[in-house]
């Protein structure tokens, strides 16, 4: 009697493509905020403002304004 085969491992197929946005118009829009707050995150960083801080920290409370 011969070893049982092992078991036979197939990849996972691939995740279906995400639909495009609606508009791709609307994209720049929804950018505004998020290039405000990175431009207002580099003037920081040149004036010394920034440190011991996170992007991440500031962008949260950035965007909720």
């Amino acid at each position: 009697m011969q070893p049982p085969l092992p078991p036979v491992f197939l990849p996972r197929p691939p995740p279906a493509a995400q639909p495009l946005p609606a508009s791709p118009a609307a994209q720049p829009q929804a950018r505004l905020p998020l290039h405000h707050c990175s431009a207002q995150w580099s003037k920081m960083k040149l004036s010394g403002e920034a440190s011991g801080k996170l992007w991440r920290d500031f962008a949260a409370v950035c965007l909720k304004q």
